[in-house]
């Protein structure tokens, strides 16, 4: 019998274990011995989450189970090696980090007393996890607003824009286009198209998603912190609202529709 393939080890950090499991199962599958080893600075996503497996410093985790190769990735004349899909061997290994009370692990979990809560135009708030987050892959925003809020027509040169209202109706502007935007239902507002929307119901629970992230930085810029002093008789004027638009990549075309 001839020599198979030579064993492969992968090494990751602390945010590729997912993508290089893959990969080691994928290269199991065509008949090639894998090991998967995590570096001294990374972490297994397991590790505390499923008692057992991954223990923190040392140990291996349980072995994924894979049938049999597939018949067209087997090499003529070899036999694969009958070992699990992978071996994870622990190295020193470094505690997930906290911030803002949230825990950064390989994913982001903010439960919504750990998310930053805003005032926003009238009188709603806005509750966002912002780019930091999320590897400057995209802002999440959740607006709690009531009947008529509507902010100006304009655009973003950054970011396209997602809606959805979990609960609620809305009046939405594409351009020139009106088009209403029932409970439950999505709208997706590329970047330099201009755009508008009117809350239409008693209140609204609207949801908006931006990619990539960093449009959080123009709702601090006008918006107030609610862990902050409320001053008396406080709103957003036009000027401020203009400013943080344009400092983050925003255009105001017009007043709201």
């Amino acid at each position: 019998m001839t020599a198979g393939p030579p064993a492969v080890f992968i090494e990751v950090g602390s945010a590729q274990a997912f993508r290089s499991e893959d990969l080691a199962s994928r290269l199991r599958v065509c008949g090639v011995p894998a090991e998967l080893r995590v570096g001294a600075d990374g972490f297994h996503i397991f590790d505390g989450a499923t008692p057992g497996c991954c223990p923190s410093g040392s140990g291996s985790c349980r072995p994924l189970r894979l049938g049999a190769p597939h018949p067209e990735c087997l090499i003529p004349g070899h036999s694969p090696v009958p070992m699990p899909a992978y071996e994870w061997r622990a190295g020193p290994m470094s505690p997930p980090t906290s911030k803002n009370g949230v825990l950064m692990t390989m994913a982001c979990l903010a439960q919504p007393e750990q998310q930053q809560k805003l005032e926003w135009l009238d009188g709603g708030t806005f509750s966002l996890l912002d780019q930091e987050a999320t590897e400057g892959k995209l802002t999440v925003g959740r607006f709690d607003v009531a009947k008529g809020e509507a902010p100006p027509f304009h655009l973003h040169t950054r970011e396209d824009e997602v809606f959805i209202p979990i609960k609620g109706t809305a009046l939405v502007w594409s351009g020139e286009e009106e088009h209403e935007l029932r409970e439950g239902g999505i709208v997706y507002l590329p970047r330099n198209v201009p755009h508008a929307y009117r809350i239409t119901s008693d209140r609204a629970d609207l949801l908006m998603i931006a990619t990539p992230g960093g449009i959080e930085g123009m709702f601090r810029h006008a918006g107030r912190d609610l862990t902050t002093p409320r001053p008396d008789g406080f709103e957003i004027p036009t000027s401020l609202l203009a400013e943080a638009s344009e400092l983050y990549g925003g255009v105001i075309l017009g007043s709201p529709r």
